[in-house]
């Protein structure tokens, strides 16, 4: 695509997509992981492993919630009224925090891996 306004647009069906995804793995996996521990450890007497996971998924939500609800917000309205000028910014925010998020969940897995043996 050339025209940048285009760009945009597909961004937004992109993240659009995503985001729904991303929903759904907020919900179920701090819900699951959480009841799998405290069955497995007998509430939340954790080893150290479990609670660095646990705060790092805490913190990944969080930079979820805030991507949601202020930049992904700033592009949605910023196309919606064709402010080409105004989005670009909101979306280079939006990849700036999810590849946070990315580097996070890559220590999470790291953690989850060798985890016990920290």
């Amino acid at each position: 695509l050339d025209d940048p306004a285009q760009r945009l647009l597909l961004a937004r069906a992109i993240l659009q997509r995503f985001f729904r995804w991303v929903w759904v793995a907020v919900l179920l996996l701090p819900a699951t992981g959480f009841w799998m521990t405290t069955r497995l450890y007998d509430g939340f007497s954790w080893p150290l492993f479990i609670w660095i996971m646990a705060v790092m998924a805490i913190v990944m939500i969080l930079l979820f919630l805030h991507v949601y609800f202020a930049p992904w917000q700033r592009l949605n309205n910023a196309l919606d009224k064709g402010d080409t000028a105004k989005a670009p910014a909101a979306l280079e925010t939006i990849r700036r925090i999810v590849t946070v998020n990315l580097i996070l969940g890559m220590i999470v897995a790291v953690v989850a891996s060798a985890g016990r043996y920290l």
